[in-house]
């Protein structure tokens, strides 16, 4: 079993908005929760801890966010990031009936 769990808060974007890695130190891979603004600092975030992004989680949607997020995800920065295998986005099923994306629950 892990000692602990990587856990990191970034404060990003013109509205200061946390978007967090979560992930296993062992494994190296981490999810990023509420992604949407500077796509970029997120993944050199992780590249700078040798984490390998595997998940996006969406916890919550605005308009302005839903855009960004989506955007980022499609991206080839996250693309190269995971390792050519494009990151899946989960949100919850409020937030998706809010953005018009649809919920997946795993």
């Amino acid at each position: 079993m892990s000692a602990g769990a990587y856990i990191k808060q970034l404060e990003l974007g013109p509205m200061q908005n946390f978007v967090y890695l979560i992930g296993d130190p062992e494994t190296r891979e981490c999810v990023v929760v509420d992604p949407a603004w500077e796509i970029d600092a997120i993944l050199a975030e992780a590249a700078a801890d040798d984490m390998r992004i595997r998940d996006v989680l969406i916890t919550h949607t605005h308009r302005i966010m839903s855009a960004a997020t989506s955007s980022a995800t499609t991206s080839p920065g996250w693309r190269s990031s995971s390792r050519k295998i494009p990151p899946r986005c989960t949100c919850t099923r409020r937030s998706a009936s809010s953005s018009g994306a649809s919920a997946r629950t795993s």
